[in-house]
């Protein structure tokens, strides 16, 4: 991995989506107009991982869903990396964004990694890694991690489309 989950490098706090412990807590999740999401929510399976799970019971093309961790801080100037594994399935791909924010709560601009899409199923090891480096522009004193999911086919998607995420990270890296 990038940086260690829960180690002190690690900038986001939840960063599995623990159902045992805080769940969804420091995330909110949004979608474009037609996506209905029946449900975000953290899941533990029996190998003892978590993750969190977009149940969408329907994408129209075109259509987004994402979640948004909550702002931490950042000095300008200096890299960071995000990361998280993620998992997704019929033809909806996966992206991470960092959204950098000015003193006064403005958007300054977005990184974004490459999409993926697919990855393995079972436990996270299996899942596809996404991360990007970017360096926090002039005038940036928070980020906030945006996981983003999309509709590539073209085609409106039924009821049980989604993704899962796990492992998010984030922090400042060498250069």
């Amino acid at each position: 991995e990038k940086l260690a989950v829960g180690s002190s490098a690690n900038l986001i706090v939840n960063s599995c989506f623990d159902p045992a412990g805080p769940g969804m807590a420091g995330w909110a999740w949004n979608a474009s107009s037609g996506v209905v999401i029946d449900n975000a929510w953290p899941e533990t399976y029996a190998a003892g991982y978590t993750d969190t799970w977009f149940h969408i019971n329907s994408m129209p093309a075109k259509g987004v869903a994402y979640m948004d961790s909550e702002k931490v801080p950042v000095i300008a100037g200096q890299r960071y990396c995000a990361a998280a594994r993620q998992h997704t399935f019929d033809g909806i791909l996966g992206q991470i964004n960092v959204i950098w924010y000015d003193s006064n709560s403005n958007v300054i601009s977005i990184s974004s990694s490459g999409a993926i899409s697919g990855g393995g199923w079972g436990k996270p090891s299996e899942f596809n890694l996404n991360w990007l480096f970017a360096v926090a522009p002039d005038g940036a004193m928070g980020a906030m991690i945006r996981l983003l999911l999309w509709n590539n086919t073209g085609n409106d998607l039924p009821n049980g489309t989604g993704g899962h995420f796990t492992m998010v990270q984030f922090g400042q890296v060498p250069v």
